[in-house]
């Protein structure tokens, strides 16, 4: 259900997210990053939440394997999900579902 096409043909017109949990995460040494301290303060249990969104892959020719990836790390918070939130799952009426 999370794979839709976004314009172009074949494998590369179509987009698909992966959200998870990563657990038991270990923290180097943050002395030098503001940002990472305060992921590492707002995260609750050793977790930490993901979302990935992957698209224009190929699957054939010279660039057989290569695509795009994009996504943000978070803090997982508790009371969520571990893979996915289901009231912000949310497409227009013109989105094209490629699971039927």
């Amino acid at each position: 259900m999370d794979i839709w096409g976004r314009g172009g043909e074949g494998d590369t017109g179509a987009s698909v997210f992966y959200h998870s949990t990563l657990t038991g995460v270990v923290w180097g040494d943050l002395s030098k990053s503001p940002a990472l301290r305060a992921l590492q303060a707002a995260t609750l249990q050793g977790q930490l939440s993901m979302r990935f969104m992957l698209d224009s892959y190929n699957m054939g020719g010279p660039m057989r394997g290569y695509g795009r990836i994009v996504g943000t790390i978070g803090p997982a918070l508790a009371g969520e999900p571990q893979h996915f939130v289901a009231g912000r799952h949310l497409a227009s009426k013109r989105a094209r579902c490629w699971a039927t």
